[in-house]
């Protein structure tokens, strides 16, 4: 291919707004994706005092509780 063959055309503003618009929805979307394994990663290095077992129920089960508009059920915190 020759260079006289290859036609330039000017770049518009649409253009750049759209491919930066693709690139952030690309950058977004693997963070949503990595994310899961960052939360893991670090959660395999924290200690055992520091990451208790019934911990991770109560933080699950408050955030349901909150979404479903019910009440906490009093069992989780007897321990």
């Amino acid at each position: 291919m020759t260079q006289s063959s290859v036609s330039k055309r000017p770049v518009s503003s649409q253009d750049i707004w759209g491919r930066f618009g693709v690139y952030g929805f690309l950058f977004f979307v693997a963070l949503f994706f990595l994310l899961p394994l960052y939360v893991m990663l670090v959660t395999s290095f924290k200690s055992m005092d520091r990451n208790p077992p019934r911990a991770d129920l109560r933080v699950a089960a408050a955030f349901f509780a909150r979404r479903l508009g019910q009440g906490l059920d009093e069992r989780l915190y007897r321990a």
